[in-house]
């Protein structure tokens, strides 16, 4: 008898689109590689690069001093008692507060371009006041530039805890204030300018009020170098 083997199948044949897919793919992963590996050389040579310049520079924060402060006017209006016809409901302070502040760049070899700069002053926490702008100015190397800036309201409403501390130290002609100065800056060295920044500075001081004979107040704490 004659034994009939059945065939093995062949195996399909890939065409020619198979092929060029392979090579694709192939061609794709290798690109991949490549720029991801371009990518991570260039982030350590731009770090490397941050960091000679940084060395080589030193670069150091601009810093500010108080100087002097004159108090034209610190008032405080207590609300009428229960029953008056006057519409007011919470204590009211007036305030006039003129700051002489020293603006200092350190820097040997960085300009500082100042864009915006803000001032404010706080008692017990609370904002008394709105600052007048400071114009925008550019520190040269190792530069020192002298700043005015007053803080003014009136019948700026206020808690009465407040309105009675601050009445309190005006009667012991010591007012203890939290001065802020918010600066919006950038720094140029050589031809590269850098992106905007803000630098944040406080310092705690003591002022006098005015007295009754319309002589205005001062700084009575020594001038207060600001800290960021």
């Amino acid at each position: 008898m004659e034994n009939i083997r059945g065939s093995t199948p062949l195996a399909p044949q890939k065409g020619p689109a198979s092929r060029r897919f392979g090579r694709g793919v192939a061609c794709c992963f290798c690109f991949c590689a490549v720029l991801c590996l371009f990518l991570v050389c260039l982030s350590i040579s731009v770090g490397i690069a941050a960091l000679i310049i940084w060395l080589g520079l030193h670069p150091h924060s601009p810093h500010f001093t108080i100087q002097s402060v004159q108090v034209p006017t610190l008032q405080v209006i207590q609300p009428p008692p229960a029953g008056s016809h006057k519409n007011q409901t919470s204590a009211l302070v007036d305030v006039d507060i003129i700051f002489s502040i020293e603006a200092t760049n350190p820097n040997k070899k960085i300009r500082i371009y100042y864009e915006v700069i803000n001032v404010y002053t706080l008692f017990s926490g609370t904002q008394i006041g709105q600052t007048t702008q400071v114009p925008a100015f550019i520190a040269g190397h190792q530069n020192t530039t002298f700043l005015v800036a007053e803080v003014k309201a009136q019948n700026f409403p206020v808690t009465p805890s407040v309105s009675t501390s601050l009445l309190s130290q005006i009667a012991l002609n010591a007012i203890s204030l939290q001065t802020h100065v918010n600066v919006k800056a950038k720094v140029k060295f050589g031809i590269y300018k850098s992106f905007s920044f803000w630098v944040h500075s406080h310092c705690d001081i003591i002022v006098t009020p005015p007295t009754s004979g319309h002589v205005a107040g001062h700084l009575q704490s020594p001038s207060c170098r600001m800290l960021a």
